[in-house]
């Protein structure tokens, strides 16, 4: 797969982990990797065009490379797993050896859709017989990162929605208040004024004004204790929606 694909760095940008710390969510996922490879480096890796990241990493290991010295690339430009026992052996990656890296495996991590987004790896400072329990290794826990990593995406998809049916309620809240208190507004405001004139009117009228004005104060006071249980709730279902995304931890 192509480095500069357009679908595959719209789908590694849309993990949302690029420029972020991960620890929570990955750590897990390259402690286990760095123990079933008996390995003292780690990482899980996000391929931009020009440099990766390293959300996640296990030992002495930057958060950011140039894709230019990367063999996760390389991993996902050939879609398959990469495994290199010694970098100094092999005229192919000794470019790569910099920085102690002598050995390296990664398997490549697919988004939903098929899209290439990085690699979950193991690496080591000295020559490292990598069998086929560390592939298999790497084959489970690659599974495990790319759940991780889709649901990242769908965090930030689900965040945005969040957002989004936030705003929608506090438009209809905002609407509903409108059309409750401008009539009711209207209609106090001219019975108090037709109540200001002791004698533009009988008794049986002025009385039945004092009641409009009475239930319109009693409809105000009803209406705006509607809209704040209105706006309470609302409030409720967006925490629990966020809650059900698994968007407070974040």
């Amino acid at each position: 797969m192509r480095l500069d694909d357009p679908a595959r760095l719209r789908a590694v940008a849309a993990t949302g982990l690029v420029g972020r710390d991960a620890s929570t969510r990955l750590g897990p996922v390259v402690r286990r990797a760095a123990a079933a490879a008996d390995a003292p480096m780690a990482l899980v890796s996000l391929v931009g065009e020009a440099s990766q990241w390293h959300p996640a990493v296990v030992g002495a290991v930057p958060r950011e490379l140039d894709v230019a010295r990367s063999l996760c690339a390389v991993a996902i430009e050939r879609e398959e797993l990469l495994v290199v026992d010694d970098l100094d052996a092999d005229a192919r990656w000794s470019a790569m050896a910099g920085g102690g890296l002598r050995a390296y495996a990664g398997r490549p991590l697919s988004a939903p859709g098929g899209e290439l987004l990085g690699t979950l790896c193991v690496l080591d400072v000295a020559p490292h017989v990598f069998g086929r329990s560390t592939s298999a290794a790497l084959d489970d826990l690659a599974a495990w990162a790319e759940a991780e990593l889709a649901t990242a995406a769908g965090g930030d998809a689900g965040r945005a929605r969040a957002d989004e049916l936030a705003d929608l309620q506090a438009r209809l809240l905002e609407a509903t208040a409108h059309e409750l208190r401008t009539p009711l507004t209207a209609i106090r405001a001219h019975a108090e004024l037709l109540l200001d004139d002791p004698d533009g009117m009988s008794s049986g009228a002025r009385a039945s004004v004092e009641a409009i004005l009475a239930n319109a104060i009693g409809l105000q006071r009803s209406g705006d204790a509607l809209l704040d249980a209105l706006r309470r709730d609302a409030a409720g279902a967006e925490a629990a929606i966020r809650r059900r995304l698994g968007l407070t931890d974040r």
